[in-house]
């Protein structure tokens, strides 16, 4: 049952993936949102793959579990405010998948 769901999730993302990067104009919230669709897209598939190569990929895969949270939360600036622009220090919001991706 849960495979039969992380399958019907990984789809709906790749499709998702597929309608926004055809979308036309490009606004940064649709390239954010395809970005954030990608993270899923690759999580679920890494669930999806056998578990020894789950257990090969698991160091390269765990960082991108930290995406979704700035992701979601610039996908949500690009929609309110207005003229948005990536700032220094929106950045700061990507730190913790670069410390948790240098730690393992």
């Amino acid at each position: 049952m849960a495979e039969t769901i992380i399958i019907i999730g990984f789809v709906q993302s790749l499709f998702g993936i597929l309608l926004f990067i055809s979308k036309k104009p490009k606004h940064i919230s649709f390239i954010i949102l395809t970005v954030w669709l990608a993270v899923i897209a690759i999580f679920l598939g890494a669930m999806l793959l056998p578990f020894e190569v789950v257990d090969y990929f698991k160091p390269g895969i765990f960082p991108i579990i930290f995406l979704w949270g700035p992701l979601l939360y610039f996908y949500v600036s690009s929609l309110t405010i207005e003229n948005f622009r990536f700032k220094k220090s929106a950045y700061l919001h990507l730190l913790p998948v670069f410390v948790i991706g240098i730690h393992r």
